[in-house]
């Protein structure tokens, strides 16, 4: 025994003798001066001196293992925190080994090793590895709901040679690719640029390796369905100056909407001022006329030239009237001012209106399956000059875009919830894929050799004011056959 205590004291880590019940018989200093317990707290045979010094998250585990041991092993090992003089609590790795003494009596010989440390390393290692894990979750969380492309370029300096490291599941939106086929095959991005941007992309990129830390470009690309596309990308850039590589981020974003509406908006500026300048250069004509040849002209020639100078006045403040409605309608201020009013009446008297002004086109009124003959009221809750602004709208470009038909159709009908109007035209029809975007604001449908007047926001507007009404506006074509315009309002009886 003399010489195992001297090999115990010799030892770095706590070395421990326990009978099978589990108290101690023996520790070497080492466990003195960690834990500060005394002989008689740690030989007492009446209570454990391991419940005062084991974690209490460590010790119901440490005694289930010794347990077990017993029985089944002769040897144990399990990594558990023990309490220092200081109170703080350290990692050591326990090892215990069953041997049998000459009384015949078997006894628990074993140590403590320290691997605070070392635990401590693994426990900031597992938190920081759980810390990035949840950072990329994150990172992945928010480029999957960035409405764009998230991308991720490296550049070498020396040539200029750049590889696509990164790009999100959104780019087969955009192209038509999946994010492994544009990494695996490296061309394809360059292919995806159109040609005429290409020179542009690159001139990019040799700004970026020179310094640029930031920008911004917009390029087309062809995807995969021979689509254009516009992409717009911000972009930051970070500088490696150890391996002259050169890494730019960026999010590219499809513009191709932004785009076309941009270009309907400037030719909607350009048709604008044309379509102004007309009635203006007509009005500045006839008055000049009036001023410098008044005394020379017969009251009736003046009268004459004055009817003709009012119509000029009435389109340029029809043209005026429609732009203010857009820009009420952009800003929410387009005033609707409800109140009831004969629908019947009103389809009547527009109808009779514009054809008193027409001589190429008999307009035709139909009541179809409606609840009320022609001597009836048909009353609705609305703003009577809006929907007569609707009705003027439709009648007129139903006899504008079928010039050769000389026939236009109106018809009324109602049930129960809704009076429902339409207006038939007989000119070129309009195609499916142009359909959905007649109502858009600035769109005016491209008829092969004719060009018609008008700003393009006509049906925007028109069908604006059906939704303030709470009634639908909608559309049936065909190519070669002609149009119908149909809108819907809910109706009042009285």
């Amino acid at each position: 025994m003399t010489n195992f205590k001297a090999l115990a004291e010799a030892l770095p880590q706590i070395v421990w003798i326990a009978r099978s019940d589990g108290s101690l018989v023996f520790c070497n200093e080492r466990w003195f001066d960690y834990t500060g317990f005394s002989e008689t707290e740690t030989y007492a045979k009446d209570r454990w001196v391991w419940p005062m010094s084991i974690h209490l998250s460590d010790f119901a585990p440490f005694v289930r293992l010794w347990e077990k041991a017993g029985k089944n092993t002769d040897h144990f090992e399990i990594e558990l925190r023990l309490r220092g003089q200081d109170r703080l609590f350290q990692w050591f790795l326990c090892r215990g080994q069953l041997v049998f003494v000459s009384s015949g009596e078997t006894q628990w010989v074993g140590t403590f090793t320290n691997i605070d440390i070392t635990k401590r390393l693994e426990v900031n290692q597992a938190q920081l590895l759980e810390e990035m894990q949840e950072k990329e979750r994150r990172i992945e969380s928010i480029v999957t709901t960035v409405p764009g492309v998230v991308w991720e370029i490296w550049c070498r300096d020396k040539d200029q040679r750049f590889r696509l490291d990164f790009v999100s599941d959104h780019a087969e939106n955009v192209s038509g690719y999946t994010p492994m086929e544009l990494l695996n095959d490296q061309g394809l991005l360059v292919g995806l640029i159109h040609p005429e941007d290409k020179e542009y992309f690159l001139g990019e990129l040799e700004q970026i390796i020179k310094g640029r830390r930031k920008g911004k470009m917009e390029i087309r690309i062809i995807s995969k369905r021979k689509k254009v596309v516009w992409l717009e990308s911000q972009y930051s850039v970070t500088h490696d100056e150890v391996r002259h590589l050169t890494r730019v981020c960026g999010v590219a974003v499809d513009v191709t909407k932004k785009k076309a509406e941009s270009e309907r908006k400037d030719e909607f500026l350009s048709i604008a001022s044309h379509e102004l300048k007309t009635p203006v250069t007509s009005i500045r004509g006839f008055t000049q006329l009036l001023v410098q040849q008044a005394d020379k002209l017969a009251p009736a020639e003046i009268t004459a030239h004055l009817g003709r100078l009012n119509v000029y006045v009435d389109k340029l403040v029809d043209l005026i009237g429609e732009l203010l409605d857009v820009s009420r309608l952009q800003t929410g201020k387009m005033w609707i001012r409800r109140t009831p009013f004969d629908i019947y009446g009103l389809i009547r008297g527009t109808i009779d209106d514009i054809q008193v002004a027409t001589t190429s086109h008999q307009i035709i009124f139909e009541n179809v399956g409606t609840l009320f003959g022609e001597n009836d009221r048909l009353y609705i809750y609305g703003d009577q000059i809006r929907i007569g602004q609707v009705l003027i709208n439709l009648l007129t470009n139903a006899i504008k875009y079928s010039p050769e038909a000389g026939m236009v159709i109106v018809r009324l009908a109602t049930n129960p919830d809704a009076v429902i109007i339409s207006i038939q035209d007989f000119g070129p029809g309009i195609s499916a894929d142009k359909l959905p975007n007649v109502f858009r604001r600035y769109y005016q449908v491209y008829v092969p050799e004719h060009r018609y007047a008008g700003l393009g926001i006509g049906l925007y507007i028109s069908k604006k004011i059906i939704t303030h009404h709470h009634g639908r506006m909608w559309v049936e074509s065909e190519l070669g056959k002609g149009s119908t315009f149909y809108f819907s309002l809910p109706i009042k009886i009285k």
